[in-house]
């Protein structure tokens, strides 16, 4: 077993059980004490474990917040990227849009489009692209996530595996040079890792203060991606990382 599926499994038990003992870990999942404590010193470097005597318990952590409130912060840098995202949309093409409030724009700018075949799993996207005639649009099924406004799970990842695509435009929660692309939740992150699989050319559109950041789950490293869109805001030490890397940065003012 992975080490970030184990760590997974002990969030999971966390979550039932609200606590959980160093012995009875290492009992369940037939390891070291030595690799449990190892396990939960990451989960708290993470923030998402607080480590007791002989255990650990969560951290309260404040729930996500809804996806209409969280499109509102940085409203007018995620509208200039999405619109420079959708131009990258050429007529004719297939593309997944991936769940997230940038990526939402990326839809809102791509309804005058024609020819186009849209996969998704962001319930805005379908609801912004439903009355769209020039635009044919898939969902891609799976558990209703409703926090997330999206549906994720085994039957979205199954319905993604019977399609390759042009272009996939994903967001992530977070970016890190050492840790690569991240998520809140396991779901969400595995089915970004599907698409980018899925995809001949992957487009990054994020705003600037998801760099430096890193969630719980691991979507994947940063240079499996083709096109990074972002503000002005990105750190110096990852500019220098895409142009060392052969990948496209674009820069929306």
């Amino acid at each position: 077993m992975l080490n970030r599926d184990r760590q997974s499994m002990i969030i999971d038990l966390l979550n039932q059980d609200k606590s959980v003992q160093i012995t009875d870990l290492a009992e369940k999942f037939n390891v070291s004490i030595a690799t449990i404590r190892r396990d939960l010193r990451e989960l708290e470097g993470q923030r998402l474990i607080k480590r007791v005597y002989g255990g650990a318990v969560l951290v309260d952590r404040p729930a996500l917040q809804p996806f209409f409130p969280r499109a509102n912060r940085h409203k007018e840098e995620k509208a200039r990227l999405g619109a420079i995202a959708a131009s990258l949309v050429q007529e004719g093409e297939t593309i997944v849009l991936d769940i997230g409030t940038t990526v939402y724009e990326v839809a809102k700018n791509i309804k005058n489009k024609q020819n186009l075949m849209v996969l998704t799993n962001s319930l805005p996207v379908l609801n912004e692209l439903e009355v769209c005639k020039g635009i044919k649009v898939f969902s891609m099924g799976g558990e209703l996530q409703p926090e997330m406004h999206a549906l994720t799970g085994s039957i979205a990842e199954l319905t993604l595996s019977n399609y390759f695509v042009d272009k996939a435009f994903i967001g992530v929660a977070g970016i890190s040079i050492e840790h690569g692309m991240t998520n809140f939740n396991q779901s969400s992150a595995q089915l970004c890792a599907a698409t980018i699989r899925r995809a001949r050319q992957t487009i990054l559109v994020v705003d600037s203060s998801k760099f430096g950041k890193t969630n719980f789950a691991v979507v994947g490293k940063l240079d499996c991606v083709h096109t990074v869109i972002t503000d002005a805001g990105i750190p110096d030490e990852y500019r220098d990382y895409f142009e060392k890397h052969g990948i496209e940065l674009m820069i929306v003012p």
